[in-house]
């Protein structure tokens, strides 16, 4: 309050508390999309400010998955994280390049014919996107691999410990 000796007591308000809650000291809190009326009222004057709370927008997307391998007939999940938490991708979009290969609907993926395709997400007007790559194999079919990962790839220990190195075999 300016002047700061002043004596006037301020009463504050918000007209709508689901988009934005207002402090007795006017300290604002944005609480969900929207907009809200903020008032400060004193002896016979007040003062409105127009409070308008927007989506975060992401800036990175990662899907839980970067390849699959399935056999025909078998079912997984994909799921998306959206960061910073909070972000909101009001533009996202699913493709899949292959439909004939898999299907794909609210998370579930569903091997239909022999082959590969590729999931992505995408938003922020195509800016940011995620890929997952998905082979439909032959049930007990070799997989021939093209790699093996370690992580770590180096590790120290003192005399006595113990530790855990972690292999991947990448197709």
């Amino acid at each position: 309050i300016s002047p700061e000796d002043t004596d006037v007591i301020v009463t504050w308000t918000s007209d709508n508390e689901k988009v934005a809650t207002v402090s007795s000291t006017g300290m604002v809190t944005a609480v969900s999309l929207g907009t809200a009326k903020i008032t400060a009222s004193a002896e016979e004057s007040s003062a409105i400010c127009e409070v308008t709370v927007v989506a975060l927008k992401p800036e990175e997307i990662n899907l839980n998955h970067n390849e699959l391998i399935l056999i025909k007939g078998d079912e997984a999940t994909l799921s998306l994280q959206i960061l910073p938490e909070g972000a909101v991708a009001d533009d996202l979009e699913w493709i899949v390049d292959d439909k004939s290969v898999i299907s794909f609907k609210d998370g579930k993926v569903t091997a239909l014919e022999y082959g590969e395709a590729k999931i992505t997400a995408r938003c922020n007007d195509g800016s940011l996107a995620s890929v997952c790559k998905v082979s439909v194999v032959e049930d007990n079919a070799p997989i021939i691999l093209s790699s093996i990962e370690f992580n770590p790839t180096t590790l120290s220990l003192y005399v006595g410990q113990d530790g855990k190195i972690n292999v991947k075999f990448v197709p």
